[in-house]
């Protein structure tokens, strides 16, 4: 059985915008308070608030994998060159 909310997060996000827009229009015919219409749009700041925020992460993390790579790479590079000076060292 398909479930009504769609996945992934983009088309949730776009259902859940249409979605609100049509329960405040229909609220009071359909037995909903002004609260449970405020509440479905509380919600709907929270997923994109929370969406927007893992994609926040996710670029940060990206940029500090980025950061680490490019330090081991110089800080290899380093190492390296003591080790051929120690090797090339008379003693």
């Amino acid at each position: 059985k398909q479930d009504f909310i769609p996945d992934p997060d983009a088309n949730f996000v776009v259902w859940l915008q249409n979605y609100r827009t049509q329960i405040a229009a229909v609220a009071a015919t359909v037995g909903l308070t002004p609260a449970d219409v405020t509440a479905l749009g509380d919600d709907f700041t929270a997923v994109q608030t929370a969406i927007n925020t893992l994609a926040a992460k996710k670029a940060e993390q990206q940029a500090a994998a980025a950061d680490k790579q490019a330090t081991r790479k110089a800080v290899e590079k380093r190492a390296r060159a003591l080790a051929n000076r120690i090797k090339a060292h008379p003693n």
